[in-house]
């Protein structure tokens, strides 16, 4: 069931990056000069697409004319067939692309035909049932799409006869069980990929053959084992490396530095332990590294092994060497290229290292949930050119805010935030807040964000803050400042969240923040506030528990004010008719109570006087 959810919560991620990139199938064809224009496919693969109608729930999906079928020799111009001329003169499939058809059933594969076929595509559809052990044995098939369907049953050992695959991509289904060691028969393999599967069991050591490899993803699996039971040495060709989300444990093998053309190596939550080899100096071409969530060590020397990475880009050591220092005693000049480091969630001690302060194109800083002490530098503004995305939550970083935060360009232009990088590079990264977890593609496409809460800072809130228009995101909650808060932080016009709650604010909420029109997330809970809060703009949609906590604060739709006395009534309005009335209104009905009460008695009076009477 786990391995079913997160299908679902990624299924929408591929379904974009499949609309957004050109098939493969359209660029195989174009490549091998195939072209199903006015073409006819022979009798055998007619028979073999007959049988794989037979397989499905509803056969009329396709919307291929099926009556007549046998004697039908049009089939190469139906829809998702590409077919090829042969040196005998006849018209073989050669490309089967039925990807998002909303095809149900089983997969049926006659090895009658097909002989010819070189590429299939079943991708996003609800096919079940095990993976058919005939489509390993087609001899001509290259490319195997299955993602995003409901296939289950375990990975067969055929797998290891398909030997002119070179791209093999299973994921998000339901396979279970190990992976089989069969690798040895695909030497043309250049991508493997099975993950948000079921798996378990170890690495299979046959995957070492596979020297012609250049992708391999087996992430959110519950694969075991050692990593080094893979000879990396061989993998000369790979590029990205994703065994992240699984249940692998020993060291970091040296033998991955021989990866020269490794790019992307990614090794999240797992359980290693002990160094990055000194050795991963020499992957020159390594760009994005993600290692959180694991039990490594010694972060100094992390740190200067990929100092000397020159194309790293990405760095995430979150979740590791707990209760280390993060200060390198200057034996750290630097990132050349680095634009994303994450080192979160490691209970660090120290300061926010002045390495940083020479990555010059640091885009995003994540030290939060650290230990982290001392006062934020002033570099932080004025040399952090690029630098749109900060999260220093949760340490224990005391003192003012300087007001050179106000001079990050990327967070005061526009243009500047919008030429600031290069965001064709997909490298996920996930983020959590309020219990709520998402997902981002790029980094670039996370929300501008100053975030500085659950610290010890103290003052004001600088006034030149207001000249962050880029900013989203402003979390200064959980900290000590004080005064007023500065009226021009209606400045932001793109923020969309801001929390100013637990601190010693004081003063007026000033009315110009209405101006905010963005603003979808408000909070200046348990200050010492006092005054009307503003009406209009997006306050009319903010609870009450945004001003909670602040005993001088009333308005119309939250805390209702007394005009007479001045006391602020923290009781939310009534909408039964008859209450929060006019107070001169109840005045005048209980002055004008008296009057007729008289009248009444006067005339009981004169009833009785007249019934004595008679």
């Amino acid at each position: 069931m786990e391995a079913r959810n997160i299908r679902y919560s990624f299924i929408l991620f591929f379904i974009h990056l499949h609309c957004l990139c050109p098939t493969f199938s359209f660029h195989y064809s174009q490549s091998h000069g195939f072209n199903s224009h006015n073409l006819s496919c022979n009798s055998n693969d007619l028979k073999s697409l007959i049988t794989f109608t037979e397989g499905l729930d509803d056969s009329m999906v396709l919307q291929w004319p099926l009556e007549g079928v046998h004697n039908s020799s049009s089939c190469c111009n139906w829809e998702g067939i590409t077919c090829n001329t042969s040196s005998s003169g006849l018209k073989n499939i050669v490309g089967l692309n039925l990807s998002m058809k909303g095809l149900r059933g089983e997969l049926l594969i006659d090895l009658q035909g097909f002989d010819q076929l070189k590429y299939l595509n079943l991708s996003f559809n609800s096919f079940t049932s095990t993976i058919p052990l005939n489509l390993f044995l087609l001899p001509s098939l290259e490319v195997i799409d299955l993602r995003n369907n409901l296939f289950s049953g375990e990975l067969p050992t055929k797998l290891g006869a398909l030997s002119t695959a070179t791209h093999i991509d299973l994921s998000f289904n339901l396979i279970t069980g190990a992976i089989p060691n069969v690798f040895r028969g695909l030497s043309k393999l250049r991508r493997f990929i099975v993950q948000s599967n079921n798996l378990v069991g170890c690495l299979p050591s046959s995957l070492s053959l596979c020297s012609s490899l250049q992708f391999l993803d087996l992430n959110n699996n519950s694969l075991g084992g050692r990593l080094s039971s893979i000879n990396f040495r061989r993998l000369v060709l790979i590029e990205d490396i994703n065994l992240s989300s699984n249940k692998l444990h020993g060291i970091i093998p040296e033998s991955l530095s021989s990866c020269r053309s490794l790019k992307t190596l990614q090794l999240a939550k797992n359980y290693l332990y002990g160094n990055v080899p000194a050795s991963f100096r020499h992957l020159q071409a390594l760009a994005y590294v993600s290692l959180s969530g694991n039990n490594l060590s010694n972060l100094s020397n992390t740190l200067q092994t990929f100092q000397e990475c020159q194309n790293l880009k990405v760095l995430i050591l979150t979740n590791n060497f707990n209760g280390e220092t993060m200060d390198s005693n200057g034996v750290l000049l630097g990132f050349k290229r680095l634009k994303v480091v994450v080192i979160a969630s490691s209970a660090l001690s120290g300061h926010i290292p002045s390495w940083l302060s020479s990555s010059k194109e640091l885009r995003l800083i994540d030290l939060s949930w650290n230990q982290l002490s001392g006062t934020l530098p002033l570099w932080l503004g004025t040399e952090m050119e690029y630098l749109f995305y900060l999260d220093l939550s949760n340490n224990s970083i005391n003192g003012e805010i300087p007001e050179t935060f106000a001079k990050f360009k990327s967070l005061t232009s526009i243009t500047y935030l919008n030429e600031s990088d290069d965001t064709s590079y997909i490298f996920p990264l996930i983020t959590k807040r309020n219990g709520t977890v998402k997902e981002y593609n790029k980094y670039m496409s996370l929300p501008p964000l100053i975030s500085l809460s659950n610290n010890l800072l103290n003052g004001l809130i600088p006034r030149e803050l207001g000249k962050l228009k880029m900013l989203h995101v402003l979390d200064l909650s959980y900290n000590k400042f004080s005064g007023p808060i500065p009226d021009e932080l209606s400045g932001m016009k793109s923020l969309e969240k801001m929390d100013l709650s637990h601190n010693d604010l004081s003063g007026g909420l000033p009315s110009s923040l209405v101006e905010l029109t963005f603003l979808s997330s408000f909070s200046v809970a348990y200050n010492h506030l006092e005054g009307m809060i503003p009406s209009g703009g997006q306050f009319f949609s903010f609870p009450s528990s945004s001003f909670e906590g602040n005993i001088g604060l009333c308005g119309e739709f939250v805390f209702p004010c007394n005009n007479l006395t001045g006391h602020v009534s923290h009781e939310p309005l009534s909408n039964e008719s008859g209450v929060g009335g006019d107070d001169d209104d109840d005045d005048d009905s209980l002055i004008g109570l008296p009057f007729f009460l008289g009248i009444i008695f006067g005339l009981f009076l004169s009833v009785l006087i007249l019934t004595f009477q008679k």
